[in-house]
């Protein structure tokens, strides 16, 4: 006796299954799905994944067969830069350290030049005839 066999080109069978669960509706979850991912992971340059899930269980006569899908994607968000915040005894957060104390730097400053009698005070007595 002679076994028949069908040839069938890769993917066939898991792609045409694919399109009749709920009529379609699993590759349309799928293609939007997709073009959101990709949209974002352009949009944030981060990277995400999409997943298909097919559980399948026996059920009922000898060949029938449930094909239940799951689609999760896991779309990037945009990354936000972390910043470095100081907590106070009751738990609120400052940007700066509210236990260490400030510098006026706002503050004038007052600046002051030698005159030029100070100016050679320090300096030898040959040097300071020659300037």
């Amino acid at each position: 006796m002679s076994k028949e066999t069908t040839r069938q080109m890769p993917g066939e069978v898991f792609f045409e299954g694919l399109s009749e669960i709920n009529e379609g509706a699993l590759l349309t979850a799928l293609d939007n799905k997709m073009k959101a991912l990709v949209a974002a992971v352009l949009e944030t340059g981060n990277n995400g994944t999409l997943t298909l899930k097919l559980s399948c269980k026996r059920k009922g006569g000898v060949n029938q067969v449930v094909i239940e899908p799951k689609v999760t994607a896991s779309i990037p968000d945009p990354t936000i830069a972390p910043r470095i915040m100081f907590a106070d005894t009751s738990g609120a957060l400052h940007t700066d350290d509210p236990a260490q104390g400030k510098l006026d730097l706002d503050a004038p400053v007052k600046v002051t030049f030698p005159s030029p009698a100070d100016a050679d005070a320090g300096m030898p007595a040959k040097v300071s005839k020659r300037a």
